[in-house]
């Protein structure tokens, strides 16, 4: 059986948006620039690419956070790569 007392409860991972927003938000730009960095292999503090990337080279990225009804933050994010199928390959494989 394994120990997971070392793991951070889910309370304590990420501040409350209501105890600390500016907390919540410097914790969620750590998240996302290590999302960032793993998927994409950008490292945006250093301004280069650090690693091979997960989905290949990538043309371009777009990310928009938002809140949910509870106030915990989340992310819609298009990853534009460059041996992604096209739009007739998609259709191909459909029909």
């Amino acid at each position: 059986m394994r120990d997971h007392r070392c793991l951070a409860a889910p309370s304590r991972a990420m501040p409350s948006v209501n105890d600390d927003p500016a907390a919540t938000a410097r914790a969620w730009n750590r998240v996302i620039n290590h999302l960032i960095d793993v998927l994409i292999g950008y490292n945006k503090k250093l301004q280069r690419c650090s690693r091979a990337p997960l989905f290949g080279y990538v043309l371009g990225y777009l990310g928009m956070t938002e809140t949910q009804a509870r106030l915990s933050l989340h992310i819609h994010m298009l990853i534009w790569a460059k041996s992604c199928p096209t739009l007739a390959d998609i259709r191909a494989a459909i029909a």
